[in-house]
């Protein structure tokens, strides 16, 4: 770590310090005239109170003199404010802590269970808890506001040095100062490690106590060297510390973050005390000098662009604008306050505690106090905000509301005291904000409200799910789910595109299907599916699995006809291509004639009807699909109706050399009646000449002689009727003897 001292300064005047510069800047001063205290009745615990905001208040209304908080408990140097608006403090006289509502006053007191804790430092920390110093224990200590329950930190220090002001920078460590020429670095989530997870930085200033403490402007953390008359910065790792020497015996005490963006700070001693500091993230020093000796201590940055702080001797509030103009408001009847630590409410209103009187006491600013029920509309890269308005308008009407955006900062602004809405733009789609809305009139712009619920800016779709396509002929018929994410507001449609070749076809929401036409028939493609909302389209979905686009099958194959009696029954082999699509049935034609006959499904055979005996006939067959039906088959062979099928279970014997005796049985089918006579023939040369038709009667065998021994023959058999003769049946043997 590197220590560095001295800081340049501009300014009216300037005269030298323990070499270092400074500037003196006068101020003009105005003592406001006493006005009324309006009371307020504040109960510990569960007691009601008669505490009111008026609707219309001027700049410097002080009103309280809170005097139902425990006698003796002497509200303290730390107040902040919770985001439900109420206000929490130190009671370091009686071991705990507080909070008033600043609606109705009332206050509710809660005692830390460590013994002889005396909180000191305080802030609001980033996980909600209010943590604070325990000067006596050696404590840092959170108080959670849910479960009402302390935690208590123990840390290393040095005998007798008391921890003291509390702050938190980015990184969400905690920063303390203590009476020690040193500043702590605390780090809860490490507590179990080395040194409890507190790292000390040592300053060059003496070994005198160490005030305030803030996260400044610039990311790093600035704190006061009381004793020292030092005000000091420390980067976030520790890495580098720098030392501004002030004037001796300025003491300075509490630091705060002005509306400039510089540092603000008290100095409390005398001497060169009485003055409120201000020093820049570059280390150029202002001073501005109190008139009287009044023991500036609190500060905070107020709504109306000034600096307000508390008169601790004094028993008065300041008001020190950036310019150098200085009012100061002192209590009526006056009486030993000891105004201490000072926020800015929720309601406009400055409030600061009175450890001298165990008071809570409440100054207004001139601004209207913060609107409520702060409520997002989600839209097409903005969002709609509406407001109520605030419950005190402040010094005068309201002149315009602005909205801001968090994260990114993005506003809008409504005019006019009846605005109740604007709408913010620029937001990022598919990202939640949170909105703030703040009034301003003519003393400036107030308090922010309480944040909105988180809105999420409208976005595209997310991808359509399960995507599934059927063909048609040279199309599709596209089906998907809905999006799990509408992008916050209603889907309009759909879009289909096909790949290859980039066709689509478009639905209008609900509807969840859709027909790509154009595709080439029996080309293969895939689907995506895109959806659209009002902010947009979303992207493609999952492609569909592979679909041939539609066509009919091709023709059936093998066709044979079995005739019968004024019929005949067809069968044939399946199409290899069912054209993308089940094939759902067949059509067997007869030649000539047309007479036809279906079949279902994968059935391949059914029997044509009607036809005349004793005419021939050949048949065709079509296969039909969901995209129509298939080219006609080639022709069957010729079968005239009503003859006989074929003779069955041909065998041949040989009971002599050079003889073979052939036997077969009947038909199965008789066709259109009685059998008149069996024909046979036979050839010698494996078919290619046959001999003519010989009747063997009703006889169901025959005998051929002057066969040669080994030699192959072919014989053939057919049945006739009175339709004719019936189908054959060829019968290859080889002569045995």
């Amino acid at each position: 770590m590197s220590v560095t001292a001295g800081f340049s300064v501009s300014g009216v005047s300037s005269s030298t310090g323990r070499g270092s510069r400074f500037s003196r800047r006068a101020v003009s001063v105005t003592l406001a005239g006493a006005l009324a205290v309006s009371g307020v009745v504040v109960a510990v615990g569960s007691a009601t109170s008669a505490f009111a905001v008026p609707t219309t208040t001027p700049v410097g209304t002080i009103s309280d003199r809170a005097t139902g908080i425990t006698a003796g408990s002497a509200p303290g140097e730390a107040m902040v404010v919770a985001p439900d608006g109420m206000i929490w403090f130190t009671e370091p006289a009686v071991g705990g802590i507080a909070k008033i509502d600043p609606a109705t006053g009332l206050v509710t007191e809660y005692t830390d269970s460590a013994a002889n804790s005396l909180p000191t430092g305080m802030i609001l920390g980033a996980d909600g808890a209010l943590w604070f110093t325990d000067a006596v224990n050696g404590n840092i200590s959170a108080f959670d506001p849910a479960t009402l329950a302390f935690t208590h930190y123990p840390i290393p220090r040095l005998p007798g040095l008391l921890n003291h002001g509390l702050a938190q920078s980015a990184d969400g460590a905690l920063w303390f100062t203590q009476g020690a020429a040193s500043i702590g670095r605390f780090d809860p989530a490490q507590y179990a490690a080395v040194g409890n997870g507190t790292t000390f930085y040592a300053t060059t200033g003496s070994a005198g106590g160490l005030g305030g403490v803030v996260a400044g402007p610039d990311g790093n953390i600035w704190f006061t060297e009381s004793d020292a008359d030092i005000v000091a910065r420390i980067n976030p790792d520790g890495s580098a510390l720098t030392e501004f020497p002030l004037p001796a015996s300025s003491q300075p005490f509490h630091i705060t973050v002005g509306p400039d963006s510089a540092l603000w700070f008290t100095e409390y001693a005398s001497g060169l005390g009485n003055v409120i500091g201000r020093i820049t993230v570059d280390g150029d020093l202002n001073e501005y000098p109190i008139t009287t000796g009044v023991a500036p201590d609190g500060i905070t940055s107020g709504p109306d662009g000034a600096l307000w702080f508390t008169e601790r001797t004094g028993q008065a509030i300041g008001r020190l604008t950036t310019a150098g103009e200085l009012t100061e408001y002192p209590f009526v009847p006056a009486a030993d306050d000891f105004p201490q630590a000072i926020v800015v409410g929720h309601d406009g209103a400055l409030w600061f505690t009175k450890s001298g009187t165990d008071g809570i006491g409440r100054i207004t600013t001139g601004v209207a106090s913060a609107p409520s029920t702060v409520v997002g509309v989600a839209g097409v890269g903005s969002a709609a905000v509406s407001w109520s308005a605030p419950t005190d308008t402040g010094v005068n009407s309201i002149s315009a509301y602005t909205v801001t955006a968090s994260p990114g900062g993005h506003t809008c602004v409504g005019l006019g005291a009846a605005a109740t809405t604007c709408t913010v733009s620029g937001l990022t789609a598919g990202a939640a904000y949170t909105f703030t809305a703040r009034a301003t009139n003519g003393a400036g712009a107030g308090p922010v409200s309480v944040a909105s619920s988180p809105v999420t800016v409208w976005a595209v779709p997310s991808v359509p799910r399960t995507v599934t396509a059927s063909a048609l002929i040279g199309s599709a018929v596209v089906s998907w789910l809905a999006p799990t994410s509408t992008g916050g507001t209603a889907i309009t449609g759909y879009t289909v595109t096909a790949s290859p070749g980039g066709l689509t076809c478009a639905a209008v929401a609900p509807a969840l299907r859709c027909t790509v036409t154009g595709l080439t028939s029996g080309a293969l493609y895939t689907f995506t599916v895109r959806a659209t909302n009002i902010v947009g389209t979303g992207s493609a979905s999952v492609a569909s699995a592979s679909l041939r686009a539609g066509t009919v099958s091709s023709v059936p194959l093998s066709v044979s006809a079995s005739p019968r009696n004024v019929s005949a029954v067809v069968t044939w082999a399946a199409p290899t291509s069912n054209g993308g699509t089940t094939i759902t049935g067949y059509t067997v034609t007869a030649t000539p004639g047309g007479r036809t006959c279906t079949a279902l499904g994968t059935a391949r055979t059914c029997t044509v009807t009607g036809l005349v005996n004793k005419t021939s006939y050949r048949f065709s067959v079509k296969a039909t699909n969901t995209n129509g039906a298939s080219a006609a088959s080639a022709l069957s062979g010729l079968v005239v109706a009503g003859t006989t099928t074929a003779p069955r279970s041909v065998v041949a014997a040989f009971p002599s050399a050079g003889t073979a005796s052939i036997t077969w049985v009947a038909p199965l089918y008789l066709g259109s009646g009685a059998i008149t006579a069996y024909q046979v023939r036979w050839s010698l040369d494996s078919g290619l000449t046959w001999s003519a038709w010989a009747s063997t009667g009703l006889f169901t065998s025959t005998k051929l002689g002057g066969l040669v021994k080994t030699h192959s023959y072919r014989m053939q058999v057919r049945a006739v009727n009175g339709s004719g003769a019936g189908l054959i049946t060829t019968y290859i043997f080889t002569q045995a003897k």
